[in-house]
């Protein structure tokens, strides 16, 4: 009958949407454990921001897997600088734009939300709107980011060319649970 084989396929998609998630979780520890801790200068920068934005310090780690920086962790959020950046010519004015693009999305409790929206978006799988939900949280999050980022630099086109190099490094490898800096709609919020 059609209601049992209705409910059989959206069991089976809600089992897998919220295993993606949690798998996603799952790698995210493992991702953050495998960084090595940042040099001493990146955590002064960090401190720095945490203590003129009136905050707490968010733990800065650095890691080879990704051309990005991002946010992961939603219990304690941790900054992921790529290794490359900290060896550029401009490394320290990206660490800054960096750290205060991430710890923007922290202290909005960007990746609380957006797990939120994944569950939710998860039950309610059959709803077309749903697929949408979490890019248009994710691309607002992304804008107020640039903007607390470029006010923190104090120099907008400094931070335009932070972009533009992380996006052209980006080689296409994400993490699904995290926020990176440069996504694809990069070039969006380069304008």
């Amino acid at each position: 009958d059609w209601p049992r084989r209705g409910l059989i396929l959206y069991s089976a998609v809600l089992c897998g949407l919220l295993l993606r998630l949690a798998i996603g979780l799952f790698t995210a520890r493992r991702v953050i454990t495998a960084a090595a801790p940042a040099p001493d200068w990146v955590r002064a920068i960090a401190r720095q921001l945490a203590h003129d934005a009136g905050g707490s310090e968010i733990l800065v780690r650095v890691t080879n897997r990704f051309e990005s920086p991002m946010l992961i962790g939603v219990l304690r959020p941790t900054t992921l600088l790529p290794a490359a950046m900290l060896r550029s010519p401009s490394a320290e004015q990206d660490v800054r734009g960096a750290i205060a693009h991430e710890a923007a999305h922290a202290a909005g409790n960007d990746l609380l939300w957006d797990r939120m929206i994944a569950v939710i978006s998860a039950f309610v799988w059959p709803h077309p709107l749903s697929w949408r939900a979490r890019a248009a949280h994710r691309t607002a999050c992304e804008r107020v980011s640039d903007r607390v980022a470029a006010d923190f630099l104090g120099d907008f086109a400094a931070y335009q060319h932070l972009l533009a190099r992380i996006a052209l490094r980006v080689s296409g490898a994400t993490l699904n649970t995290g926020l990176a800096m440069a996504t694809d709609n990069t070039d969006y919020r380069l304008g």
